[in-house]
């Protein structure tokens, strides 16, 4: 009877997909070395859609060659949503960190969610959506609004062009009746993506709660 059991490392014990999807950094400027060449190679140019899909389709198969899902009801490899910059393996660590993290937020443990949130951003700090999910805590779960503006400005450290932590940074400043702060910004995230109606939408309110306090 053939053994169905994933091929693992000599070293460790653990699948050697995990020792390839290590080595795959997409910061790094060549190949790793070693016994094994990961694909694909790290890209000079950002990725075409089909050429992202491609990749996708590589990772995926190292992953189902460890004996691994790349789907399931919880999403666990929902690969389609990796920002393509840096480590996967760390990428699929950090979100697997958040789900949990998003399920605590569910049952209001919020202080561990937020510890959870904070673990995710540490292990792989280049995917936004870990920062607004933990934005989203801090505002809407704390209602501690310099929390969610001191997590809001360690994202646009990272990536100060994501029009979506404009946005959130609109938010925190509309929260706070900071209406200037507050247009300046949402201005910010419509010149970085004028597509999503959700900038402007903003922008609105803004500009309507501040023409009522001036009594426009």
């Amino acid at each position: 009877m053939t053994d169905s059991k994933p091929n693992t490392d000599a070293n460790n014990g653990r699948p050697t997909a995990f020792s390839t999807l290590e080595q795959v950094d997409f910061d790094q400027s060549s190949p790793p070395t070693g016994d094994t060449q990961p694909s694909p190679r790290p890209a000079a140019q950002p990725f075409s859609r089909g050429r992202k899909s491609r990749t996708i389709s590589i990772i995926a198969g190292s992953l189902v060659a460890a004996g691994l899902t790349v789907s399931g009801a919880a999403g666990y490899f929902a690969l389609k949503d990796f920002p393509m910059q840096g480590n996967v393996l760390e990428w699929l660590q950090a979100s697997q960190l958040a789900r949990e993290a998003d399920e605590l937020a569910r049952l209001g443990k919020v202080p561990e969610a937020v510890k959870k949130y904070e673990a995710a951003i540490a292990k792989y700090p280049k995917d936004m959506t870990f920062y607004e999910r933990l934005f989203d805590v801090h505002i809407f779960a704390a209602s501690d609004n310099d929390a969610a503006a001191s997590v809001i400005g360690q994202a646009m450290l990272v990536n100060g062009q994501d029009d979506d932590i404009w946005r959130r940074n609109a938010e925190v400043a509309f929260f706070t009746a900071n209406y200037k702060g507050a247009e300046k910004f949402a201005r910010k995230a419509i010149e970085l993506d004028p597509a999503d109606r959700r900038n402007e939408a903003l922008l609105g309110l803004i500009l309507q709660a501040a023409g009522d306090r001036s009594g426009r």
